[in-house]
């Protein structure tokens, strides 16, 4: 199950790091390993591997992991609430943990490819409750509500693919990253100024533009994604 693999890689990569990165390559100091049973189903049996030398700190790290991957694949699966997740002297923050489930919708839903109504998975922890993956969680996963009215947003522009009309912004008051993509009928300025202020985020300048867009959100309308129709400076020039 390289898809659940993907997930506590970027996990243990943060973990390590601190760095929430949406591909890889991921570090190798701290990881996870599957193993697999049982006919008709999928166990899972989650197992970290720490490459600290000390033998405290790799038991710290391991123990970190664990919690935080179980965190953000219930988090991605609609089963956790907006909280921080607080393990011993450690806090990972809301918005970190919504960005980590967000990174790793597209391989919750490659490994859901394999669930139905008479297949399911379940990944089991040493010390911590078991998650099951089943027709509930995928529908979960396939479900978007897209809100037809439109609302505006002072931003930061994190990324940018002008080929594709896709990239990231930040939002201040969700404390993270949201993925958007650009209508084909949105004004004439949005991509460029959307390229402009992508300079002004990678020279840490700290500006940021207004965009108008729609919501795309989750069955606990926790924002997913946005469709951005237009984009402009606070003095609405350019």
């Amino acid at each position: 199950m390289s898809a659940i693999g993907r997930v506590g890689n970027l996990t243990a990569h943060f973990v390590s790091t601190g760095d929430v990165r949406f591909r890889g390559p991921y570090t190798k100091d701290l990881g996870f390993y599957l193993s697999s049973a049982e006919q008709g189903s999928l166990r899972l049996i989650i197992k970290e591997v720490s490459g600290a030398a000390d033998q405290a700190v790799a038991a710290l790290q391991r123990t970190k992991a664990r919690a935080l991957f179980r965190r953000v694949i219930r988090r991605g699966l609609g089963d956790a609430a907006e909280e921080d997740l607080i393990v011993h002297d450690e806090t990972f923050h809301s918005g970190t943990i919504d960005a980590l489930a967000e990174a790793s919708e597209p391989a919750l839903r490659r490994a859901h490819r394999w669930v139905d109504d008479d297949r399911n998975i379940s990944l089991e922890f040493d010390d911590l409750e078991k998650i099951d993956f089943t027709q509930e969680t995928k529908e979960y996963l396939e479900f978007e509500n897209v809100d037809q009215s439109e609302v505006a947003q002072d931003v930061s522009v994190a990324a940018l693919n002008v080929n594709n009309r896709t990239g990231r912004v930040y939002f201040l008051d969700l404390g993270r990253t949201v993925p958007f993509k650009v209508i084909r009928n949105a004004a004439a300025r949005t991509i460029p100024n959307l390229a402009q202020y992508l300079s002004e985020y990678a020279d840490k300048t700290g500006a940021t533009v207004n965009i108008r867009f729609q919501r795309v959100s989750s069955a606990d309308d926790r924002l997913k994604k946005i469709l951005i129709s237009d984009c402009y400076p606070i003095e609405g020039l350019l």
